[in-house]
C-alpha cells in the first residue's frame, strides 16, 4: 500500500503549488490499512487539522480512484 500512497502523492503534487505540496502533503506518511480504510499520518495535530480543512478533497479523489482500496482514508496527527 505504501507504493499506492506514494503514487497518490505524486498525482496530488500535479494539482497544487509545489511549496504547498512540500509543506503540507509530502510529510504525510502511510501508517496502515484496516480493511479498505487507509490510515495516513501527519507530523502533528496542527498539520492534520490544516490538511483536513484545506486539502482533504485533493487527497480523497485519488484515494477513491482505480487501483486504490476504495474504502476511504483517515488522518492521524502525532502529539506535538
Amino acid at each position: 500500500m505504501k507504493f499506492t500512497w506514494d503514487t497518490i502523492k505524486q498525482q496530488v503534487s500535479t494539482t497544487m503549488p509545489a511549496r504547498g505540496f512540500q509543506l503540507w502533503i509530502n510529510p504525510i506518511r502511510f501508517v496502515e490499512q484496516k480493511g479498505k480504510q487507509v490510515v495516513l499520518g501527519c507530523p502533528n495535530r496542527f498539520s492534520k487539522s490544516w490538511v483536513e480543512e484545506n486539502y482533504l478533497d485533493l487527497i480523497h479523489e485519488p484515494v477513491q480512484g482505480p487501483g486504490s482500496p476504495g474504502g476511504g482514508f483517515g488522518l492521524q496527527g502525532r502529539a506535538a
